[in-house]
Formats: structure tokens, C-alpha cells, sequence
């Protein structure tokens, strides 16, 4: 069966800089079977909401033999794939406060699942593999959300990388999962067809669009997979039809959230939750509030003393929140949860193409993320 081992690569090292790409260079053998990237880093103002490691991280890769494609994730779809493959995330949280310290994990596998005990990178058979981490901790906009403050200006953000190694196992990977994605900008009324590569047996494919305000049903309206031009199509439905479809195969996900917020603060969503769901909380004082995961999900703060009148001060919250489409995540699956065996043959087919219609609502300053998972042999 093998034994995994797990050690530092990286041990919380200074990024050095607001902003750039930082690069690891990777063990020259072994079975690697997973990454672990965990980002940390500070709030540099009092009183101001903290964006999370997931927003001001821009790509998470792997790659080998002179830069070829391994792994590459954008670190929203990095942690809706976590949960797609059973890892939970503990880390999700948003916080606020003077010199407030918070931290994210991000899990990349090369198997169906952790642990995999078949599949994995063997890095024997690759030259010059790395890992690639590109990050900007000046933003204060995400993704239409605002009220999102920069990172510290002097205590730059810190990685810490983790290796997964499956030693003694008496064998090799039989391959790996590569992960690659492109994106589009959605347009009103129209059908976007996007060709997948053909080659490999392909896993799964991952659709995500998030934009505050608006509704990804509208740009992911019906999503349909062509094969050989109508010769077969695995797929046709609609996006309330894909999101019961992900929550009967994966399950509702759930993070914690720590703030603090004054009566009749309105906070643009960073709740990762296409249908979101919270019990009322309490921090202080009863706190009660309002949140419409349908339109993006703005949640409104009513923050009430013992005696029925607005608080006037901030009170802190604490609460977990549940959801479907966790960091606004669909997959089309070919296989079970964490399977590789039935991923769909395309190496004598002719042509693989993912139609996605759009509303006359699709919100056309955002950007439609289509990921794809394909299973290399070695």
C-alpha cells in the first residue's frame, strides 16, 4: 500500500513584494501526491474588512518538461475543486481588525482523490518540475465586491509549502489528473462554444462565473456537451438542473466567518456560495441580517441592543455558512466522487465542444471560467 510522508518545501517564506510570481522548484523524483499552498497575511488598516488569501492570489500552477501545463487553477476554483473532491476547507473565513492575521490552504491533487493510491505525479519521468504562485495584495475591487482593503504594505504575504509524497508503494502512478482552464467574457442572449481538448480520457469539467449584483444562472443558462457534432451529448441542462445535480453528487459545503460590523453595514459578497444559507448569530448584542445569495449575495446587518434600538457600536460575529456551488463551482462529472475509471475516452473522437447559452441578463463585465480535467498515462 505505501506510506505517505509529508514535508516542507517551503516554510512560511516572505513573498518579498505586494505583487509577482514566486517559483519552487520541485523535487526530481518521487510519487507526489499531492501540494498543499498555505498563503498568510495581515490587515494593515483598523477597523476595515480583510479580503482573504483567495483574493489577492491570481494563479496557483504546476509545471514540467519547459513549461508544459500541469496544473493550472485560479485559487476560487482551486477550493470549490477541493470540495468536489472531498477535502474540507477549514480556512474560509473573513475578518476584520487592526493587524489581523488569517490564513488559507490550498490543496492540489494528481490523483481522483486523497489519497490516491494509484494515481499521482511521478516526477521521475519529468524534467525541471515547478510550482508557480502569482499574487497582487493591492486590491481593494474583486470581482465587482468592493470594501476589500490591501494587504500589509511592509509584512508581505507567506507561503508555506507542503509535499505529499506515497513512498515504499511497490509500484509507479499509473498517471495523473491535469488541470487546465480558459475563459470568455459572457454576452447577452448569445451561445458560447468552447472546444475542449481531445487526447486523454477527460474527467470532469468545472464552470464558474461570479460577478456582485448579477446571477450565474444567467450566464450559464443551459450548458450542453457536443460530441462528434450531436453524434452523443452526455450533457444538456439547464443551471438549476447542474446545481441539484452537484448537491446530490457533492454535498452541501460550509466555512465560518469572523467579523465585526456596525448596525446597517452592507458587505458585498465574498461568501462563496451561489445559494447561501446562515442561522441568525449572536455577538454581543442579538444580530440579525439579511442575505440574498441570489443576486450576489449583499448582506445587510441589523445590529439590535437588548432593549430594541439600533446598535450604535460594532459587534463582533462568528457563524458558519452552508451553501451549494462552493466559491460559485459546478462540475459535469463523468465518474463517481474521487473516481478516474469511468472518465470519457476522446483520442478517436472527432470533436468535443461545451455549449453554454446565456440570458438576456448574463452580466457582461464578468468572466466565465471553463475548467477541464483530463487523465494523462504514464
Amino acid at each position: 500500500m505505501g506510506l505517505l510522508r509529508y514535508y516542507y518545501i517551503e516554510d512560511q517564506k516572505s513573498l518579498g513584494a505586494v505583487s509577482g510570481t514566486y517559483i519552487v522548484n520541485l523535487p526530481k523524483e518521487g510519487w507526489l501526491v499531492n501540494l498543499i499552498a498555505r498563503i498568510t497575511g495581515k490587515n494593515a488598516v483598523s477597523d476595515s474588512r480583510f479580503g482573504p488569501p483567495h483574493h489577492i492570489v491570481q494563479k496557483l500552477e504546476v509545471v514540467a518538461d519547459g513549461g508544459s501545463v500541469i496544473k493550472n487553477y485560479i485559487p476560487k476554483m482551486c477550493k470549490g475543486i477541493m470540495h468536489l473532491d472531498g477535502i474540507n476547507s477549514i480556512d474560509d473565513k473573513i475578518t476584520q481588525g487592526n493587524a489581523e492575521e488569517q490564513d488559507e490552504s490550498f490543496y492540489i491533487l494528481f490523483g481522483g482523490k486523497f489519497p490516491d493510491m494509484e494515481y499521482g505525479l511521478n516526477l521521475g519521468e519529468h524534467t525541471n518540475p515547478q510550482f508557480k504562485i502569482t499574487w497582487d495584495d493591492t486590491q481593494t475591487t474583486m470581482e465587482n465586491c468592493t470594501a476589500i482593503v490591501a494587504w500589509h504594505a511592509t509584512t508581505h504575504p507567506k507561503l508555506t509549502l507542503i509535499a505529499v509524497f506515497l513512498e515504499n508503494a511497490g509500484a509507479t502512478p499509473k498517471g495523473y489528473v491535469r488541470s487546465q482552464y480558459t475563459t470568455y467574457t459572457p454576452a447577452a442572449s448569445a451561445t458560447k462554444e468552447v472546444e475542449i481538448p481531445r487526447g486523454f480520457p477527460l474527467r470532469r469539467m468545472i464552470l464558474r462565473n461570479f460577478y456582485q449584483g448579477s446571477k450565474e444562472a444567467d450566464v450559464f443558462d443551459r450548458v450542453k456537451l457536443d460530441i462528434n457534432t450531436g453524434g452523443y451529448i452526455p450533457f444538456d441542462l439547464r443551471y438549476a438542473d447542474l446545481l441539484q445535480m452537484n448537491a446530490i453528487l457533492y454535498g452541501l459545503a460550509h466555512y465560518q466567518a469572523r467579523l465585526e460590523y456596525a448596525n446597517g453595514d452592507a458587505e458585498d459578497s465574498k461568501m462563496s456560495f451561489y445559494k447561501a444559507n446562515s442561522p441568525i448569530v449572536r455577538g454581543g448584542d442579538p444580530l440579525m441580517f439579511r442575505l440574498d445569495s441570489r443576486a450576489g449575495g449583499r448582506i445587510r446587518w441589523e445590529t439590535m441592543s437588548h432593549a430594541g434600538a439600533a446598535h450604535s457600536g460594532t459587534q463582533p460575529v462568528n457563524f458558519s455558512v452552508t451553501g451549494i456551488g462552493f466559491h460559485h463551482c459546478l462540475a459535469l462529472p463523468f465518474d463517481k466522487v474521487g473516481g478516474l475509471a469511468a472518465a470519457l475516452p476522446t483520442k478517436d473522437l472527432s470533436d468535443v465542444r461545451l455549449k453554454i447559452s446565456s440570458t438576456a441578463n448574463a452580466q457582461t463585465s464578468s468572466i466565465a471560467y471553463v475548467l477541464w480535467e483530463d487523465v494523462v498515462p504514464y
